[in-house]
């Protein structure tokens, strides 16, 4: 099993950043743990004021996107 790393970036914000491919699959998949987990993500992201890579969120799978949230919540909490 190979781990990424997925690099936070600060969220530009002059513009509001969507993820047009991110909402289509939510959409199509209906529910379920990895569509909770990304709903999460992208919440917590834009707690953050993070803006992250589309298709790494795609790519992800459910622990992936756990490890991200815990480096979202404790970038929210130090600001």
């Amino acid at each position: 099993m190979t781990t990424r790393t997925i690099e936070l970036s600060p969220m530009d914000t002059t513009a509001a950043t969507e993820y047009p491919q991110l909402q289509a699959m939510l959409h199509s998949v209906g529910g379920g743990a990895w569509m909770r987990e990304v709903s999460l993500t992208l919440a917590l992201a834009a707690q953050a004021h993070v803006a992250l890579d589309e298709q790494a969120l795609i790519y992800s799978d459910v622990r992936d996107l756990m490890a991200l949230q815990r480096r979202l919540r404790a970038a929210t909490q130090r600001s």
